[in-house]
């Protein structure tokens, strides 16, 4: 094997204009797989420049990196946002500052740190097993910007990759932006597969045209809910991954919410057309209660370390369940078929659900009242509701196709003037409700604050950030 040496451009190398920013982790590996999905091909120079380590002239897709090489530590330098786009031999040498960067040992490693060595320099994304990491780089002349497993041993705090008897040693960026936890997405790609915008591929299907969900929980960490390609109830994150051997509903997608004791546990329509929940420390629960054959429940922990769920039952109105005494009871408020709501806690164990009405328009309902909005919803789309304190902001998309917000401090709607695909769903966020996922009319992921996320998603399903 040829090893990489995309090291030192000369001295008069054009400096990158970009202003300096801070940078998140779900940033970092976004940018990342920008580069990955466009194959932007390894080239030592700047865009239209001279290309100092491979010969000619660099060509690559035009975008904001154009002032950076797409060498291997223009490709970090890139995902980490330091302008100066130091090489790689600088890289392998800790630096101070806030655009600096220190080594850090091997068992910290967390998506979006880098693991350097004199001539070349890999960025992260997780371990796979405990000799495997999944890697994205720029390797060599000739080659474009990619994501793979790769093999490895280790000394100490040295890493050594098979194929290349270079030393690596694990860096993280000094000065991260610490991000909101809405800025963990989770969705289908085109692909049949489950991504997270901070980790990319999961290496888990999931089943055509349904949604995961994500949820934080209380000790740290995250964990997702899917249906997976079996048709079976599936869960993955920082708790592990679990196949619960229970089989879902076609066409329906399970919720998740964490709970005060730090676990967390899944609602959803078993292929029995019953809700179920199940949960590592609540067990598994049939409730017994009918659902509508393309609707999907939502669930949300309670302060007090139960739970509520919100779902369409098999008569067409909204219902409530509640873990206290596990009762359930009819709102006799009537929903569009096929559509779903979305349930958040308020102070004091209140809590509140928004759903489509059977007249197309946004309605709230829960034990703090009900209010009828006066804002038509996509035929077939389900809106998003997240709290801040005793306030309440929902997400939807309009009759219009746009990504719509609606808040409780004023009950008014207000166009976001971004493009939706028909018939799917926004996903709001519980730290800042001002944020949201959601599938653009280009059928790419898409978020209200950081933009297009370069990210194709399988046809009609919807993401999930909190």
């Amino acid at each position: 094997m040829a090893l990489t040496g995309c090291a030192t451009g000369p001295a008069d190398e054009p400096e990158t204009s970009v202003v300096a920013q801070d940078v998140s982790v779900p940033e970092i590996m976004a940018r990342a797989q920008q580069w990955v999905n466009l194959a932007v091909p390894y080239c030592g120079g700047v865009n239209g420049g001279t290309d100092y380590l491979c010969g000619g002239t660099c060509e690559r897709p035009h975008a904001a990196w154009d002032e950076f090489r797409s060498d291997c530590s223009g490709f970090v330098s890139w995902s980490w946002q330091i302008m100066t786009d130091p090489t790689s031999d600088e890289y392998n040498v800790d630096r101070a500052g806030t655009d600096g960067w220190s080594t850090i040992a091997i068992d910290n490693l967390a998506a979006g740190d880098a693991i350097s060595t004199n001539g070349h320099i890999k960025l992260f994304s997780r371990f796979v097993s405990a000799n495997q990491a999944e890697i994205l780089e720029e390797y060599d002349c000739g080659e474009v910007a990619h994501r793979d497993v790769q093999s490895f041993t280790r000394s100490g705090n040295t890493i050594y990759f098979t194929g290349d008897s270079r030393p690596y040693h694990p860096i993280r960026r000094h000065s991260l932006a610490q991000p909101p936890a809405a800025e963990l997405g989770a969705f289908q790609a085109n692909t049949g597969e489950l991504w997270t915008t901070a980790h990319g591929p999961a290496g888990l299907g999931m089943m055509h045209d349904t949604s995961p969900s994500v949820a934080m929980l209380a000790g740290g960490g995250y964990e997702i809910a899917f249906q997976a390609n079996t048709g079976d109830l599936w869960t993955t994150g920082t708790a592990g991954t679990r196949h619960w051997n229970l089989g879902m509903r076609s066409g329906t997608s399970p919720s998740i919410t964490g709970l005060a004791d730090g676990s967390y546990v899944v609602a959803f329509e078993a292929n029995t057309t019953s809700l179920y929940t199940a949960g590592p420390t609540t067990g598994i629960r049939n409730w017994q209660l009918g659902m509508d054959a393309k609707s999907s429940p939502s669930i949300a922990g309670l302060a007090s370390g139960g739970y509520v769920i919100a779902f369409q039952a098999n008569t067409h109105d909204a219902w409530f369940a509640q873990s206290a005494g596990f009762t359930a009871g009819d709102v006799q408020l009537g929903m569009t078929a096929g559509t779903s709501p979305s349930i958040t806690a308020l102070p004091g164990d209140h809590y509140v659900a928004a759903f489509q009405a059977n007249t197309g328009e946004l309605w709230t309902s829960g034990n703090v009242g009900t209010h009828r909005w006066g804002l038509g919803l996509d035929a077939v789309s389900s809106p998003s509701i997240a709290a801040v304190g005793g306030d309440y902001t929902i997400a939807f998309q309009a009759n219009t196709h746009d990504l719509w917000f609606a808040t409780s401090s004023n009950f008014t709607g207000r166009d976001a003037h971004l493009g939706m695909k028909a018939g799917t769903s926004p996903a709001i966020s519980h730290v800042d409700p001002s944020y949201a996922y959601f599938q653009a009319n280009t059928g790419g992921l898409w978020s209200s604050k950081t933009g297009n996320f370069s990210l194709g998603m399988d046809n009609l399903t919807s993401p999930s950030g909190t």
